[in-house]
């Protein structure tokens, strides 16, 4: 079955092959409507395996280079993340739990201001307003860690067409004494 603009199609796979010998040749499959279209005849839709393998292949190939570069963003002292518009982090690499303690599930289920302190809630809102008309921000701000205590951030973030924010926090708590 195939859902086309909310509409069920069901079809038939049927496979052809255009050489005498099945073997020595590429492989076309036909999509076949099992219910009859509004005009007479057969609709068929080809499908080359061929095509089909190399865009496979292709998709492999690049979900390996981002499973690498996950990889990489875990591995990092740095704090990594992207939130979306309605305020809250979509994923979050490691080092936000090494850094403030809470799981990637806390800081993913709640919105990330509720973590700001109170008194850079302002200009952490005001550096989202200018990473959105921008596209890009600096800023610092401290954010409160499981324990209760507060660590200074300093934050680069980047808004992505979607709206998606990509972000990179580094925790200079210790480096400012």
């Amino acid at each position: 079955m195939l859902l086309l603009e909310g509409v069920a199609l069901h079809f038939c796979l049927v496979q052809r092959h255009n050489y005498p010998d099945a073997a020595s040749g590429p492989i076309n499959l036909a999509l076949i409507p099992l219910r009859p279209a509004a005009h007479p005849g057969r609709d068929e839709i080809n499908v080359d395996i061929k095509k089909i393998q190399e865009i496979d292949e292709m998709g492999k190939k690049i979900a390996a280079i981002f499973e690498r570069m996950f990889a990489c963003l875990e591995l990092s002292d740095d704090m990594f993340c992207r939130a979306n518009q309605d305020g809250y982090f979509e994923w979050v690499n490691s080092a936000w739990e090494r850094v403030l303690g809470w799981t990637k599930e806390e800081l993913c289920s709640s919105p990330w201001l509720t973590f700001v302190h109170r008194d850079d809630v302002e200009k952490t809102i005001a550096a989202a307003e200018m990473m959105n008309t921008e596209g890009l921000a600096k800023f610092e701000n401290r954010y409160r860690s499981r324990e209760g205590s507060y660590r200074k951030l300093r934050w680069k973030t980047l808004k992505w067409n979607s709206g998606t924010a990509y972000c990179m926090a580094k925790d200079i708590t210790e480096a400012i004494g």
